[in-house]
């Protein structure tokens, strides 16, 4: 269904107004402004946005927030839509799909496209939605003009969909150029397009030959005839209720399995040298289940959800598929998400009604959202499972009194020595062996399996493969690090995403299915729960920690050449959870070992940030990176640009621009009183984030770095007084967040350089 304006006139707003289209708009808005002329709503639309940006924003919230509307709409509900394109900004759709116990709407601007999701509507707002306020809405002259050209990939995405399915155009008028190109351009397939109808007024009738030349089939009708027509249409069988099977039926890959029957099976060694555990390796009994593992389960027995965290390498997905698959849930139903969104998870609480579940959730911080969203229903578990780090930065999102927060990274000894008598024999060192050098931290579970197996780790392994490659098959080698990018940004690379990077150079079809076939055991045939459309293959590396350890000895310019390609090369639409994809795709940690020149660098940035329909956030990243390149002019410049596109308001950004201050000025070599007084203002900015913002921890933790590296440069009473405040708050933080290790090492640093004073 392609929507417009005359699709949503029988809903009303807050004021219990119906709500207008575009002409009507423009009447109401000259009204509001004292704007009177002969203005389009475009040109209004410019001069509001030149002038009253925040007020005309506000307006446009107010009136297209739909209150309420004709449960004629409902009938959308039992027709089978597979894709949504609405030129409205309003939010009505997602009003009627709050009702839905089958289906739910995917933004595909956030998370790509879903087809094989049979729960999921693809949703394209084109000119903006009042339910992502920090993007732009597409009314001014200049935006609407330029929409086609400023983001060919997601109109394209419109023309390839129009190829693929019969579409209805409903209260649209064809007046947008980004429309018309997308549905008739030289780019678009006319011929293989299907079947196209469009819903015209009586009194538009005189149109009829126009849509006729634009291969229209044309329906005279209005909104509320065609929706009463809907109405009337068959309707498919309801899904049965009785022992999940509605649930087992929208989520079959989420299912927690009872047993091994029918799983795909493989030597426990394969799990030993590093790569992902799979389902079979849990049921094979060969896998020892640390203190953790009964700690865990004391907590979920007691009622309260729990949040697991550790650093990487710390074995953490391996005890959420050991714990989901052991515990004993007679009463509910068990399900594993590796993410969800939010409107997933709003469709799993409507269909579960009031029966019971326990959700096992890992990296739940790429769906903070829904798991919020879950946490507050009665009759749902939660268990989330994340990096210490990331949990840190998203943690003042969540309500901490409701958890239980565990931390799995140290082990026992017993956990020690009965991890070494579980590895296989074969492959054994016949010395147990550990991390001895005292300047390091304890070895996590899989550094110590790491150093205690004879067979190459992957470290070892993937490091040859990639230089070898480099020099035998630059094309394969790009192939190979494409996919460790994209598994870094934790999303599965699809069939067609390869084919769009490598689309200048290749052939055909076969090409692709030749080079997956040539790098065999280093990827694998990914069919989990992020699978969106099983016409097409999905690749992963063989795991997290070979995608991290090949993009960590990839050379720089080969790096470079991926990440530039993916972003120039593959629409943001063939990304699945693209919402996911962007939080790490772009962090400036990848992005400052790609770029060595800082010019390179910031060029990618700029154009990451029009892409990303400039998200301030691609700023902070783009500052963060130009302030590790020490170019603070620029860092500071785009940390300001974050700042007044977010009015402030973000603690994560006023971090960020404390840290850039501090940097630019610690390792000064002059020595003046506005140095010190411009790092004085970092201490203060970040005092004050600690003490108004909820993330108290990761700030505390910035603090006491920062206060060690003051103390370096001025050993005076100021110094002091930063370390003794860093230590009372992390001593603070340390008695409400024992599990916090970041906390715990920082105060154990500020407390050394504290004592050097007595």
């Amino acid at each position: 269904m392609f929507l417009g304006s005359g699709f949503s006139i029988l809903a009303k707003d807050k004021a219990n107004k119906t709500l207008p289209t575009g002409a009507k708009l423009c009447d109401e808005l000259k009204i509001y402004f004292n704007k009177p002329g002969n203005f389009s709503l475009s040109q209004l639309a410019s001069i509001m946005e030149a002038n009253r940006k925040e007020e005309f924003y506000s307006y446009l919230q107010s009136r297209f927030t739909v209150k309420d509307f004709p449960d004629l709409y409902n009938c959308l509900l039992d027709i089978n839509i597979r894709s949504i394109f609405t030129t409205n900004i309003d939010d009505l759709l997602h009003n009627i799909y709050l009702k839905s116990t089958t289906k739910y709407l995917n933004d595909v601007s956030l998370n790509g496209s879903n087809p094989n999701d049979e729960s999921s509507i693809d949703f394209s707002a084109l000119h903006g939605t009042i339910r992502t306020p920090e993007k732009s809405l597409l009314f001014d002259t200049s935006s609407l003009a330029n929409a086609y050209s400023r983001s060919p990939r997601t109109w394209n995405y419109l023309s390839m969909a129009i190829e693929r399915y019969p579409t209805i155009f409903c209260g649209y008028s064809f007046n947008d150029s980004g429309v018309i190109q997308a549905v008739m351009g030289q780019g678009t397939l006319v011929a293989a397009q299907k079947e196209k109808w469009i819903i015209i007024l009586e009194e538009d009738k005189e149109l009829y030959d126009y849509y006729k030349s634009l291969k229209f089939n044309v329906i005279l009708s209005n909104t509320q005839d065609f929706l009463q027509y809907l109405s009337k249409v068959e309707k498919g069988n309801k899904l049965a209720k009785e022992n999940f099977s509605d649930i087992k039926y929208l989520f079959p890959i989420n299912i927690v399995p009872k047993n091994a029957v029918g799983l795909k099976v493989r030597p426990i060694n394969e799990f030993f040298i590093g790569n992902p555990p799979i389902w079979s390796d849990i049921f094979s009994g060969q896998i020892y289940k640390t203190s953790h593992f009964y700690a865990i389960k004391d907590k979920i027995f007691s009622n309260k959800n729990v949040i697991v965290l550790g650093t990487p390498a710390a074995g953490k997905s391996t005890l959420m598929m050991q714990v989901a698959t052991d515990i004993e849930f007679t009463d509910g139903i068990k399900l594993a998400f590796n993410n969800i969104e939010y409107s997933k998870a709003s469709l799993l609480v409507r269909i579960l009604g009031n029966r019971r579940a326990l959700i096992f959730i890992d990296n739940f911080c790429d769906s903070l959202e829904a798991f919020n969203f879950l946490s507050k229903y009665s009759n749902i578990t939660l268990i989330g499972f994340e990096r210490e780090h990331n949990y840190g930065i998203a943690s003042h999102l969540i309500n901490e009194d409701e958890y239980y927060i565990s931390n799995v990274t140290e082990l026992t000894e017993a956990d020690i020595q009965g991890i070494y008598n579980f590895l296989p024999t074969t492959i054994r060192n016949t010395v147990l062996k550990r991390e001895l050098n005292d300047d390091y931290v304890d070895d996590s579970l899989f550094e110590f399996i790491s150093r205690n197996v004879k067979s190459p780790n992957l470290a070892e392994r993937f490091t040859k493969v990639i230089d070898e490659l480099e020099k035998s098959d630059p094309q394969l080698a790009e192939f190979l690090v494409l996919c460790s990018y994209v598994h870094y940004a934790r999303v599965p690379l699809s069939f067609e995403m390869v084919y769009s990077y490598f689309s200048e150079e290749i052939e055909s079809y076969d090409d692709v299915f030749d080079m997956r076939n040539k790098l065999g055991e280093l990827l694998i045939d990914y069919s989990g729960e992020l699978l969106i459309d099983d016409t097409q293959d999905y690749y992963y590396p063989r795991s997290v920690y070979m995608a991290e350890t090949i993009l960590k000895h990839t050379g720089t310019e080969l790096l470079k050449k991926v990440i530039g390609k993916t972003l120039e090369n593959i629409p943001t639409v063939q990304i699945c959870s693209y919402n996911i994809y962007r939080k790490r795709a772009y962090d400036k940690n990848i992005i400052s070992r790609a770029f060595t020149n800082w010019k390179d660098g910031k060029n990618f940035y700029e154009k990451v940030y029009i892409n990303d329909f400039e998200n301030p956030y691609v700023l902070q990243q783009g500052a963060l990176y130009l302030a590790y390149k020490k170019i603070y002019t620029d860092a500071f410049h785009w940390i300001d640009r974050a700042l007044t596109q977010t009015d402030n308001k973000y603690f994560s950004i006023r971090n960020s621009h404390a840290f850039i201050l501090f940097d630019a000025n610690i390792n000064a070599q002059e020595e003046n009183d506005e140095i010190r007084r411009q790092l004085d203002k970092s201490m203060a900015i970040l005092e004050k984030c600690f003490h108004d913002d909820k993330r108290r921890s990761f700030h505390a933790i910035g603090y006491g770095e920062q206060a060690i590296l003051y103390n370096n440069r001025y050993y005076d009473e100021v110094a002091t007084k930063y370390l003794r405040n860093a230590q009372t708050w992390l001593k603070e933080e340390l008695v409400k967040k024992t599990w916090n290790i970041g906390v715990s090492n920082t105060l154990k640093k500020v407390e050394a350089r504290l004592n050097t004073y007595s």
